[in-house]
């Protein structure tokens, strides 16, 4: 049997269940809003041991409730002939980030022989669902730094722009997407 009532519909089943279906547009996992920043230029960071921000890669949200979430997605192309690290910070606290290496990561680009990732362009994406806490304007953005004294480039090949052979370019983006709790 069922009834109706309001913007729900009870249904009754045999036995000791029941449920309550929800009837309204304000369904969950609804998307409230995107915010997406996209880098084409080519940035560099060498030799540097601290995290340090990407720049031209953070973006701002505002949650419209602090029980909805916010769907991060990062997207790079990375160049090194090194040893480079790279973690997502909202504000000033670094979020997302592995424990079970030596530091505190998402993503760790490599370069193990002279062409791995300094002739090559490495795609980096990472994916973060962070809860909102708040209503308030929150910065998202990535940071790095070189494990080795090299210098990491984002957009472009390490070896650089005068060989045609090895010259590839990319974009990389940030990307916050608002979730209703």
């Amino acid at each position: 049997s069922s009834t109706t009532g309001n913007a729900a519909i009870e249904l009754t089943v045999p036995g000791t269940g029941n449920a309550t279906l929800a009837t309204t547009s304000d369904s969950f996992g609804k998307i409230s809003q995107v915010i997406q920043t996209k880098l084409n230029t080519v940035v560099s960071v060498n030799g540097i041991a601290s995290y340090a921000d990407i720049s031209g890669l953070s973006a701002s949200i505002t949650p419209s409730s602090s029980s909805n979430k916010i769907l991060v997605m990062v997207q790079m192309e990375a160049s090194t002939s090194g040893e480079s690290v790279f973690r997502l910070v909202r504000n000033s606290t670094a979020i997302g980030s592995g424990s079970g290496g030596n530091y505190d990561a998402f993503h760790g680009i490599f370069a193990t022989s002279a062409r791995s990732h300094y002739y090559d362009l490495a795609s980096i994406s990472f994916n973060f669902l962070d809860d909102a806490q708040d209503t308030n304007a929150h910065t998202y953005k990535v940071q790095w730094k070189n494990i080795t004294n090299v210098t990491t480039y984002l957009n472009r090949t390490a070896y650089g722009t005068t060989q045609a052979n090895y010259s590839y370019s990319g974009a990389s983006s940030l990307t916050l997407m608002e979730v209703a709790a």
